[in-house]
């Protein structure tokens, strides 16, 4: 059996390992050894080596769920930042930051919200609680600001 000297092989590793396994009947799952288990990969035996990282929905969800808290974290300062200054005719820099980063969650919440795993509903949603909680004092601060100030 050759040795794969890589931690994370390439597809060029995987055939060669394939080459060393009994033949299996195609499209059934294998799991590759402890050798090859740093790259957490699942793969279907077949004609060809077809390769998925099973991890990336989990990876694209965890990335999604601390972008989404710094956006809503970024738009409760700008909104409290306004707090700070005098009343102006124009708009200010704070606001366009607010309104930026209120478009960009939207997408966010959507993607956290397709790569959820949806078996464990209360530990998908739970990340979201922080985010919410922020957004709703952003914009309760903000109709104070703008309607009794």
């Amino acid at each position: 059996m050759p040795m794969i000297a890589s931690k994370v092989p390439n597809i060029r590793a995987l055939r060669v390992y394939r080459q060393v396994l009994p033949q299996i009947p195609p499209k059934q799952p294998l799991f590759l050894p402890n050798s090859l288990q740093s790259t957490r990969r699942l793969c279907v035996a077949g004609s060809r080596w077809i390769c998925q990282n099973t991890l990336m929905p989990t990876q694209i969800n965890r990335v999604s769920g601390y972008v989404i808290i710094v956006l809503s974290l970024t738009a409760l300062l700008a909104v409290l930042s306004g707090y700070t200054h005098p009343v102006q005719a124009d708009e200010g820099t704070a606001a366009h930051i607010f309104q930026l980063s209120i478009v960009a969650l939207v997408p966010l919440i959507l993607l956290f919200l397709i790569t959820a795993d949806w078996r464990q509903p209360w530990r998908s949603a739970r990340p979201l609680a922080l985010p919410v909680a922020a957004l709703v004092l952003a914009f309760g601060a903000l109709y104070y600001l703008e309607h009794y100030r």
